[in-house]
């Protein structure tokens, strides 16, 4: 799956409870959108701060499966 920055970063804005603070800090630690839906869920489990439901969601469907569904808005 090939995302443009944009249509990750659009992505990852529409995650549920994963909000601008916590967007900006996963940014901050992992570099771009593309590397945020790319990461495991371990890596976002340890992320400051912890994003839990971003971490249950990738790690139930997959990254790649993840970034497809919300691109989608399935």
């Amino acid at each position: 799956l090939r995302m443009t920055p944009t249509e990750a970063c659009l992505a990852l804005n529409m995650v549920p409870n994963l909000g601008p603070v916590r967007l900006r800090k996963l940014l901050k630690r992992f570099g771009t959108p593309e590397e945020v839906l790319r990461a495991r869920a371990y890596l976002l489990r340890v992320a400051e701060p912890p994003a839990p439901a971003l971490a249950r969601f990738v790690a139930a469907v997959g990254p790649v499966e993840a970034a497809e569904r919300v691109r989608s808005g399935a």
